[in-house]
């Protein structure tokens, strides 16, 4: 059985073990892939703040990258609430750690979700179809429903192998790409 319990463990593990110079040389190429598919239209893009305490896909310097052409946000947790926002990034902006010791914008500006035409997603693992193993919060796909339909939903992963989800539920968002070190796959 594949639960998304196990799969967040499993995928933990193997994330614990990558070197941070794998991680880094991952984000290089995934960020290269990620700008080639976007293309040059000026987007208002989402993107997480990559947490050194669960080994992600670095993307600390995606933003003053993407900044140069697009108009980039990251997302807020809101308190007490099972409720995620996105906040312009700039530069210069006050980031704190949240109480799942994430860091992200001090301020409460937030833009409106249908005004994203890109959001990148943290995930663990994803199946054939496109779902994610994210962190089992739900943030992410709470505020996708908020996002308009023509929305781009990326995942980045270090891992390319597609895992059997066996408890999604019709609240799971899907992904309309994946971006791996290796390739980009797309989801119809």
């Amino acid at each position: 059985m594949s639960n998304k319990i196990d799969l967040r463990s499993i995928y933990k593990k193997k994330r614990a073990v990558i070197e941070d110079n794998t991680l880094n040389a991952a984000s290089k190429v995934i960020f290269d892939l990620f700008i080639k598919y976007i293309g040059k239209k000026k987007l208002s893009i989402l993107l997480y703040y990559s947490s050194i305490a669960h080994h992600e896909i670095p993307t600390i310097h995606w933003f003053s990258k993407l900044e140069k052409q697009h108009n980039v946000f990251l997302p807020k947790v809101r308190d007490n609430l099972l409720d995620m926002e996105a906040v312009k990034w700039t530069e210069n902006i006050e980031l704190e750690k949240n109480k799942f010791g994430i860091l992200q914008p001090i301020s409460i500006c937030y833009e409106d979700a249908k005004k994203l035409d890109v959001i990148v997603v943290p995930l663990l693992c994803f199946n054939e179809a496109g779902h994610r193993v994210g962190y089992g919060k739900g943030f992410y796909d709470r505020f996708l429903v908020r996002c308009k339909k023509k929305v781009q939903k990326i995942g980045i992963s270090f891992f390319e192998k597609y895992e059997k989800i066996d408890d999604l539920t019709k609240l799971d968002q899907k992904l309309d790409i994946i971006i791996t070190p290796n390739k980009l796959i797309q989801f119809t």
